[in-house]
């Protein structure tokens, strides 16, 4: 009897058929027939990546930690934001008397 052997399937080529099911729509089984791959081996690929997108999903205390961050430093900036919204509206007075004075003058 030969002895059977894995056919190894590259990680992008994995990641493209695993997008298939989870992005596009397809089933696992539609897609697998149309790849040529076993339905349990595109279903073993499909749970292995829930599980890592599940692994790398931040909890909830970091999500909570990134808020409360992102909120301090939006208040630190806010003033900053206002003296420069005044800068901006003394320029642009700035930049209408000149016009102004070299139409006057023309």
């Amino acid at each position: 009897m030969t002895k059977r052997t894995n056919k190894q399937y590259p990680s992008d080529f994995k990641q493209e058929v695993v997008a298939l099911v989870t992005q596009q729509g397809y089933s696992v089984v539609e897609a697998a027939a149309s790849l040529n791959v076993t339905d349990k081996l595109l279903y073993n690929w499909v749970a292995k990546f829930k599980q890592e997108s599940e692994e790398s999903a931040l909890s909830t205390d970091e999500r909570a930690e990134l808020i409360i961050s992102f909120k301090t430093i939006k208040v630190s900036f806010r003033p900053q934001q206002k003296s420069l919204t005044g800068q901006m509206a003394l320029l642009r007075q700035l930049k209408l008397a000149i016009l102004t004075a070299i139409k006057v003058q023309i």
